[in-house]
């Protein structure tokens, strides 16, 4: 009887004469077939601002609304609404986390977060760590208060929770011991803490106990796993490891990976041994290596804890116009000022959010960076009204043409997941092009949803495939994946399983 009421309403929904108004464009938008009907519009602003679809009151109240100006206003409202909810600050907090390559686990997440709490909530003190620690503390924030988004590389404020139970782990007062010694005292408490402007050994994120247990620094990498998350995340440059000839000149790489040394004909120690075998230089290697050393280096004085010692360094990138920007800093925290400082990284983190809400199926030019990150800048970098202008710029509301037909979207679909299928064979889970999957419609189903939520592709965190797999779906065939759900998850006869 329920499912007869839903489906009822669905029609209902899908047939009156308000579902089919458009949107009115703004002055500066123009107006084509695409657009895309004031309910469709709703949801999808519920499911890319919270990550799960309208209620039926919500529906049922813009039903009601006569007039496009009126519809307009209700819209708006659901926008400020849906960025002012926890829903939102969870679903940019995971977005950040899978950005930084850091994953917590569902069971780790609750709607309500209350630290006091955690052994009844949390599955374990390791799930507890994942949420409670300064760094997810202050993306939470940058999200949560609308703060400027350099706060994430120049933040002088931080909270410190302490380690529930008893972990192997630096707690976040530990962490900070090393400049203040006086929070070792509090260990047991949450504690807020507050630098000085000119605190330069204090980087926002890049300055917090998590993410310097997730990417340590040793006496080989010297700080060039940080250095390359700093290029990734803040300048979208993703250094990817480069597989070089053998017959390359060795000793300029050696001098680049243990600088000030001199290697012809020196015995050289087992690390710089592990670094002939792996690093011998080319053009390639040397080309990422002048960027990422002269970053890292500002990284070196740091361990387990922060150090209360300085390390200067330099920032170092590839312009847009092929030419090298190279200046000095002094640490870290001057590092972070001055990335804020390039346009590089206004454009990088302008075209970040445009992929995340706007996606990567639509145009984009020249022009249209410029103009969002002119918006950007107007807006002081606050990323709830930046996203807010995203999502009601046309593009949002106007879906990328597709001219591709049911079978070849089906086929390449099933071609898609046949990547899942050669890994899980061997734990007994059937074979996911073989449709419908484990023989039954209700069997079909219910692993398409379990897909869908693994790979994130439901607003949830994405867990599959994992991060040390083999193969990684790309951009788009996530858009691919997302449109056919959003069709239904259609079979090649129209036929669809989810809603």
């Amino acid at each position: 009887m329920k499912y007869c009421i839903g489906l009822l309403f669905f029609i209902c929904l899908s047939c009156s004469p308000a579902s089919h108004q458009q949107l009115t464009p703004s002055p500066n938008q123009k107006h084509t077939d695409r657009s895309i009907n004031y309910e469709a519009y709703l949801r999808k602003l519920s499911f890319h601002l919270r990550g799960h679809p309208p209620r039926v009151s919500e529906y049922t109240e813009l039903q009601r609304i006569e007039g496009e100006d009126l519809k307009n206003k209700f819209t708006d409202r659901k926008i400020d609404e849906y960025l002012s909810s926890y829903h939102f600050v969870d679903k940019m907090e995971l977005r950040f986390e899978e950005l930084l390559s850091m994953r917590a686990s569902q069971s780790s997440r609750h709607p309500h977060y209350k630290f006091e709490e955690i052994p009844e909530i949390y599955d374990s003190p390791h799930a507890a760590f994942s949420t409670f620690n300064s760094m997810n503390h202050l993306i939470r924030s940058v999200f949560q208060e609308n703060l400027s988004w350099d706060e994430l590389l120049t933040s002088r404020r931080f909270r410190l929770f302490p380690i529930r139970d008893k972990v192997e782990r630096v707690s976040d007062h530990e962490f900070f011991a090393g400049l203040v010694n006086e929070v070792i005292e509090q260990k047991h408490e949450i504690t807020d803490l507050e630098f000085d402007n000119t605190e330069d050994r204090i980087a926002g994120i890049l300055t917090t106990n998590r993410f310097v247990q997730r990417y340590t620094n040793t006496n080989l990498n010297r700080g060039r796993r940080w250095a390359s998350v700093v290029f990734k995340v803040f300048l979208c440059d993703e250094m990817r490891t480069v597989v070089v000839n053998e017959s390359s000149n060795q000793s300029a790489v050696l001098d680049l990976v243990f600088p000030g040394q001199h290697h012809s004909g020196a015995e050289m120690d087992p690390l710089q041994d592990v670094a002939m075998g792996t690093q011998q230089t080319n053009e390639s290697c040397m080309a990422c290596h002048q960027k990422l050393d002269p970053v890292g280096r500002t990284y070196s004085k740091i361990g387990s804890i922060l150090s209360s010692f300085k390390s200067p360094g330099q920032l170092v990138y590839e312009r847009t116009d092929g030419s090298l920007f190279r200046e000095d800093v002094r640490s870290i925290g001057d590092l972070g000022r001055k990335i804020t400082e390039q346009q590089l990284y206004v454009d990088c983190q302008t075209k970040r959010m445009w992929d995340w809400f706007i996606g990567t199926d639509m145009v984009f030019n020249e022009s249209i960076q410029r103009d969002i990150s002119k918006e950007f800048e107007h807006l002081n970098r606050k990323p709830k009204s930046f996203i807010k202008y995203l999502v009601s710029r046309s593009e949002f509301y106007q879906g990328p043409e597709s001219s591709i037909d049911l079978p070849t979207m089906v086929a390449n679909v099933k071609a898609i997941l046949n990547n899942c299928t050669s890994c899980h064979q061997s734990e007994g889970i059937p074979d996911f092009t073989n449709w419908p999957i484990g023989g039954s419609d209700l069997s079909h189903q219910r692993y398409l949803t379990k897909i869908q939520s693994d790979m994130g592709l439901s607003g949830t965190a994405r867990s599959m495939p994992p991060l040390n797999s083999g193969w990684q779906p790309s951009d788009a065939d996530l858009d691919l994946l997302k449109h056919w759900y959003e069709q239904g998850a259609p079979d090649e006869e129209g036929r669809t399983y989810v809603d």
